[in-house]
């Protein structure tokens, strides 16, 4: 068990949702998003300097994109931004989200497309998943959701593709692959169900041994759990809602946290008072390098 305590704060910290944490290896930065502040903040561990850019009215996931600067979900689309996170431009929006539902979590797969979920907090089922190619065309490929949330592939050449749909409880094994008029699911199998408790699973990470750590929103934690399925590592947060984590630093061996506040009493935020803040661990494994969206 590993314990983290204020000496691993980095940032500001009591945001209301912390998400998407990102490193940018091109510019050797830290990035996060602050989902329904629109604001992405950007940490250079080198000064220790940590700014923020407003950039929607929602912004809920940031990758990297080739053409250079990053990708990113607003409310009901996906948009461009330019290295300075200035400029921001849509290149699709995706039709038919009710009103009460925005995008989620997002990441770039390993042949270069983003997918993005969406969710709402009240209507169990109400989420989709997308597919969106380098193109700017898009596909459904799954419906029925709730809270569309991490995604990571178990090898940089493709593989099982680790999906958590948090109210299940659970993290899957998709496997997906093209289809007359787009993109089509072929089978989601059950990999990992949380453990008894509060924790449900949020954003996920594979690092470079095929583990994947999986942020257990309402918990406190992030757990290691192996290719077969089983918790060999957690990470202990001083903060109740541990929302996702990411690889960074040179060898990507530091691990970032996201926290938020959400929902959290005054009773809570009394006994978690770094609740909404990034935490930062330098750990024994390396992450991999962050995939670049093609489009």
């Amino acid at each position: 068990m590993i314990e983290l305590d204020e000496s691993h704060v980095v940032g500001p910290g009591e945001a209301w949702l912390y998400e998407s944490p990102l490193w940018d290896h091109r510019r050797q930065v830290m990035l996060w998003v602050d989902v329904d502040a629109g604001d992405v903040y950007e940490h250079d561990p080198s000064t220790d300097v940590t700014s923020r850019h407003h950039v929607a009215g929602t912004v809920s996931c940031i990758a990297l994109r080739a053409a250079g600067g990053y990708v990113l979900a607003t409310r009901d689309a996906v948009a461009v931004v330019d290295a300075a996170l200035d400029g921001v431009q849509v290149v699709a929006e995706l039709p038919g989200l009710p009103e009460d539902a925005r995008l989620n979590d997002g990441a770039v797969s390993p042949d270069g497309a983003f997918w993005v979920g969406s969710m709402t907090h009240d209507r169990i089922g109400a989420g989709v998943l997308f597919r969106v190619d380098p193109d700017h065309s898009f596909a459904q490929v799954l419906d029925g959701v709730s809270i569309s949330n991490g995604m990571d592939w178990a090898a940089d050449a493709g593989g099982d593709h680790y999906y958590a749909d948090t109210m299940t409880g659970r993290v899957d094994v998709l496997r997906t692959g093209p289809a007359p008029g787009g993109w089509a699911l072929h089978s989601r199998e059950p990999w990992f169900r949380t453990p008894d408790g509060p924790g449900l699973p949020d954003g996920l990470a594979v690092d470079a041994d095929g583990h994947v750590w999986v942020a257990l929103w309402g918990a406190g934690e992030v757990v290691r759990v192996s290719p077969t399925g089983d918790v060999v590592a957690t990470v202990r947060v001083p903060a109740r809602q541990t929302s996702c984590v990411a690889f960074g630093g040179p060898d990507l061996t530091d691990m970032y946290i996201t926290t938020a506040t959400e929902n959290l009493t005054a009773e809570d935020l009394a006994a978690h008072p770094l609740s909404g803040s990034v935490f930062r661990w330098r750990g024994d494994v390396a992450g991999r390098r962050s995939r670049e969206w093609q489009g």
